[in-house]
């Protein structure tokens, strides 16, 4: 540290009264780097100006575009190249980003060094974060987990020869893996969705399709009275089957002032290809590689293939996927049919059961609960947490009664919720000519579920043809369904939905 502080002192970088401040910011730091001076720099700069108790390590400075005269900002660029060459004598920066910053200084793109400082700061840390230091460990764990095959020598060679200048260059020696530019496609949905598919599709042969239809629409459950939301539903026929997937798109943004955000959702449109692989039984699955709106990477990885991105010192940072490939096209049409052949449509006419199916294939479903849910009054599901309903058990009793299709036809509900008493709520209702009444507890704005307790026991004392039954859920909500002991033990035994005790055997 003392030998970095004297060359700073000698080429006039820093003064001896901001000695202390600089030693301060580079003892918290794990090791001196040029990243780590720049912001030192940085540091005792803003307490120059703004003072020491004004400022602490974690504060920062934004920046607006600032315009300044012709002769100003000449005056500007002057000082800012001749701290630059200070810099440069320091040996703090490499040669390509002193020709980078020559020529932002140049082109008048900075008017203080506070700004000069931090975007050195930042640049300099990404050049040692993606140093050979780290990108030869980084590819050798890329070769043993058989990620990089054909073109690791290549890549190793690249690295020494200071060819990588950015980690998502990886994607490029990566095995099974595409990396996308969207300033290279078209603007135009009827043509850019199917070309970006095709690019996807060719990871793997498997994943060829045919028949590409998409949909452009407005989404009500994003919208809002002032945004209108909107979604794009692709549909592409892969080995024989349909599969469809819904993502967010923006098109009156796309092409617009050079702006990429909602020309492709690209987290979420490649799902469409994990069902295909899911219904293959595939033990592969694309992973989203996060870069920005314009860029990124799609790579298929096994489940084993993923624990190397999952720490700190990953130099590509990939999404979460499900592995778990039960759920297959066979098996849903054969549950529905199922669910079908017992009754649970019964009170569906065939266009809404048609509607329902097509809505379900559009989603992520993890296990038949979420299969299920697609179809209008079975399943009442909600959350435990009632703040957005004014009277939640009364309303909650009611769509209870709507999934029994009235066989639980209570009258009378009511509850106190919104002024609960000595924080009770009094959750009460008649059910064939006897009042049913309970003290349920008031925590805040969290369920009792004695509530539910209460309801089954009435039905179970009227005897009715059938019971509200709990499916498992896997978050902090609830899912109940009414079923007959006929259509509950059909269910339980063919493994047609996951029931809340039966949770460990969910498919996923």
């Amino acid at each position: 540290m003392e030998t970095t502080i004297n060359k700073l002192l000698q080429l006039d970088l820093i003064t001896t009264q901001q000695k202390p401040d600089i030693e301060d910011a580079l003892k918290r730091s794990n090791e001196i780097t040029s990243s780590s001076i720049f912001f030192a720099l940085q540091y005792a700069e803003m307490i120059k100006i703004f003072g020491r108790k004004s400022i602490g390590l974690g504060v920062s400075i934004g920046f607006e575009n600032e315009k300044l005269s012709p002769g100003d900002q000449d005056k500007i660029n002057a000082e800012l190249q001749n701290y630059l060459n200070k810099l440069n004598a320091a040996d703090l920066l490499t040669p390509q980003l002193y020709q980078s910053f020559k020529a932002e200084i140049d082109s008048g793109n900075f008017f203080h060094k506070l700004q000069l400082l931090s975007q050195l700061s930042s640049q300099s840390a990404y050049i040692e974060w993606i140093s050979p230091a780290n990108l030869i460990p980084f590819s050798n764990k890329l070769f043993e987990n058989k990620i990089v095959t054909d073109s690791y020598k290549q890549l190793q060679s690249d690295i020494t020869d200071g060819k990588i200048e950015s980690n998502y260059q990886l994607i490029g020696y990566c095995q099974n893996a595409k990396f996308f530019d969207l300033a290279k496609y078209s603007n135009d949905p009827s043509l850019y969705l199917e070309e970006i598919h095709k690019d996807v599709s060719q990871i793997f042969p498997e994943l060829s399709f045919t028949d590409f239809n998409f949909k452009v629409e407005a989404d009500s459950a994003e919208s809002f009275s002032d945004f209108t939301s909107y979604k794009v539903v692709v549909s592409i026929k892969c080995n024989g089957k349909i599969f469809k997937q819904k993502s967010f798109i923006s098109p009156n943004d796309i092409g617009k002032d050079n702006n990429y955000f909602g020309k492709i959702d690209e987290q979420v449109f490649y799902q469409i290809f994990n069902k295909v692989l899911s219904d293959l039984q595939s033990p592969y699955r694309l992973h989203h590689i996060k870069t920005d709106y314009r860029y990124f990477g799609i790579v298929a990885l096994r489940k084993e293939q993923t624990e190397m991105f999952r720490n700190m010192n990953s130099l590509i940072d990939i999404s979460y996927e499900n592995f778990k490939s039960k759920l297959t096209s066979k098996r849903i049409d054969e549950a529905i049919a199922a669910w079908k052949k017992i009754g649970l449509f019964n009170h569906l006419t065939p266009e809404q059961i048609k509607q329902a199916t097509e809505r379900m294939v559009q989603d992520d479903n993890r296990n038949l609960n979420d299969v299920l849910s697609h179809f209008p009054d079975v399943i009442s599901s909600f959350d435990l947490e009632l703040e957005n309903l004014e009277n939640p058990y009364t309303e909650l009793t009611k769509e209870f009664s709507e999934i029994s299709h009235g066989v639980f036809n209570p009258a009378n509900i009511s509850d106190n919720f919104s002024k609960p008493a000595n924080n009770k709520v009094t959750f009460k209702f008649d059910l064939n000519g006897k009042t049913y009444s309970k003290d349920l507890l008031y925590e805040n704005d969290w369920a009792d579920p004695e509530f539910i307790t209460l309801i089954q026991q009435a039905v179970t004392e009227n005897k009715l043809n059938g019971q509200f039954y709990d499916l498992d859920e896997g978050g902090q909500g609830a899912n109940l369904i009414f079923l007959t002991q006929q259509q509950y033990d059909y269910l339980k035994q063919n493994k047609l939905l996951v029931f809340g005790d039966d949770w460990q055997d969910e498919e996923e």
